[in-house]
C-alpha cells in the first residue's frame, strides 16, 4: 500500500521527540534509533525508516502505524515468522 505525504508526516509525529533536536528534522523510533524525516524509505541511509504496524493483524489505519528505523523494522520482521 502507498501513503500520502500527509499520512507519512503523522505517522512521523509519532516519533520521540528529543530535546535539543528539531522535531521537523529528527526524532527516534520507539526503540531509541534515530531516524530523519526526509530519509522515509531510505534503507541506505543509517536514519531511513518505515512506517511499521503495532499489531499486524490490525490494518493500515494511521492508529496502527508509527515509525520504526528501517533496521529494526527489519529485524522485528525477521522474529515474527
Amino acid at each position: 500500500m502507498s501513503f500520502s505525504d500527509e499520512d507519512v508526516q503523522k505517522v512521523w509525529e509519532k516519533g520521540e521527540i528529543v530535546s535539543g533536536q528539531d522535531p521537523q528534522q529528527w526524532r527516534k523510533d520507539q526503540c531509541g534509533a534515530w531516524i530523519g524525516r526526509t530519509s522515509y524509505g531510505k534503507r541506505e541511509s543509517p536514519y531511513g525508516w518505515e512506517m511499521d504496524h503495532i499489531d499486524s493483524n490490525g490494518g493500515d489505519s494511521l492508529s496502527n502505524l508509527h515509525p520504526l528505523q528501517w533496521q529494526n523494522n527489519l529485524d522485528k520482521s525477521d522474529n515474527n515468522d
